[in-house]
């Protein structure tokens, strides 16, 4: 399998561990909003390296990034992790590492949030 196969498939991972459950016919909702949780996963998936070539090279996929910033990725949803008003965006799979700009590889996130995922960021 490909790298770019396997982003797609470690993406599909990534979400599954939000997909609503059910336990004793009630929606389990703990892993999923526990903070410590997503960072964890977050932090791991950051650290994770592909070698899918891209067409475009880093450095234009930062620019078409910031560009989307502007125009489509509004701050109005909360945090992932913590659930605070958001002040960034964060891939998952980090562009530097074979990540996209897909919807599903970019979070909203708080800044003290992805301080902890990026110690570098503090």
């Amino acid at each position: 399998m490909n790298d770019f196969y396997k982003i797609k498939q470690d993406l599909i991972q990534f979400w599954s561990n939000f997909d609503p459950c059910i336990e004793n016919g009630k929606r389990c909702i703990g892993k999923c909003r526990d903070k410590n949780f997503k960072l964890q996963l977050l932090i791991g998936y950051s650290k994770k390296q592909y070698h899918f070539k891209n067409r475009k090279s880093l450095e234009e996929r930062r620019q078409d990034f910031l560009v989307l910033k502007k125009v489509k990725l509004k701050f109005k949803y909360p945090c992932f992790v913590c659930l605070n008003k958001s002040e960034a965006r964060h891939h998952i799979i980090g562009l530097d590492n074979g990540g996209t700009n897909a919807k599903k590889n970019v979070i909203p996130i708080c800044n003290n949030c992805h301080k902890e995922i990026h110690p570098w960021l503090k």
